[in-house]
């Protein structure tokens, strides 16, 4: 799967590029450049299959061969020792919750598999990695989450000060490790929640490398891929 920016479909970049870019260099988000046809593999699933078989299965999917089958198993059993659950309300209606993860939000999904896909690549390459995020509430908690122990990457995560409940707070600063959470007065954070300072460098064979992770950028995660649906084709299709 090849992806390219919001803002400029012509330029595209391999699964890789976009993980550790985050947001393409025009400011764009990545998007798929076309979404594949999944339909072998979901008539292909069991009537039991659990989610980590389907998520492994999805991602096989979408990233392979890019990534081979077996890395993305890798990766999958280590991004989810959780899983949404099903609740039925009536006969004929049932609802998914998707706050069964770490942090009890539903970018837990996307933000494990970020961080199991980043570590699993930066071993391929004897690299490690430095993450910035800047957050005002459930994104940060997430991120510190899902990165939390990974030993490839150190994490930093910017929070305003006063503007996040004490509990998501407590999820930002409390666990340590490969995890610092920082505090800043909100006054010097920009409307996009980054601090006005330079950007961080963009050469992605930096070591470590510097990586801003941008609130929505779970969307290259196969959990929310096949939940949103594609709003774009491939070229020459109907």
């Amino acid at each position: 799967m090849k992806f390219v920016s919001t803002r400029n479909p012509r330029d595209s970049v391999d699964f890789a590029r976009a993980l550790f870019h985050g947001l393409a260099p025009d400011g764009g988000l990545y998007r798929p450049e076309c979404m594949p046809d999944l339909s072998d593999v979901f008539t292909g699933l069991r009537h039991d299959s659990s989610f980590r078989d389907i998520a492994a299965q999805t991602a096989s999917g979408l990233l392979s061969p890019e990534i081979p089958h077996a890395a993305l198993d890798d990766i999958v059993s280590d991004a989810f020792g959780f899983e949404p659950r099903l609740r039925e309300i009536r006969e004929d209606m049932m609802v998914m919750e998707l706050f069964h993860g770490p942090s009890c939000a539903f970018k837990d999904f996307g933000a494990s598999f970020l961080a199991s896909a980043m570590n699993r690549l930066l071993a391929l390459g004897d690299r490690r990695a430095v993450i910035i995020t800047a957050t005002s509430g459930d994104t940060g908690s997430a991120v510190a989450r899902a990165f939390f122990g990974k030993p490839r990457i150190d994490v930093v995560i910017l929070y305003p000060s006063g503007r996040v409940s004490p509990l998501q707070e407590k999820q930002l600063t409390t666990l340590g490790g490969n995890v610092t959470a920082l505090e800043v007065r909100a006054a010097s954070m920009t409307a996009s929640g980054w601090p006005r300072r330079p950007s961080p460098p963009e050469n992605s064979r930096a070591s470590p490398s510097v990586r801003r992770i941008p609130s929505i950028s779970g969307g290259l995660s196969p959990s929310h891929s096949t939940t949103s649906g594609p709003g774009w084709r491939c070229a020459g299709e109907g």
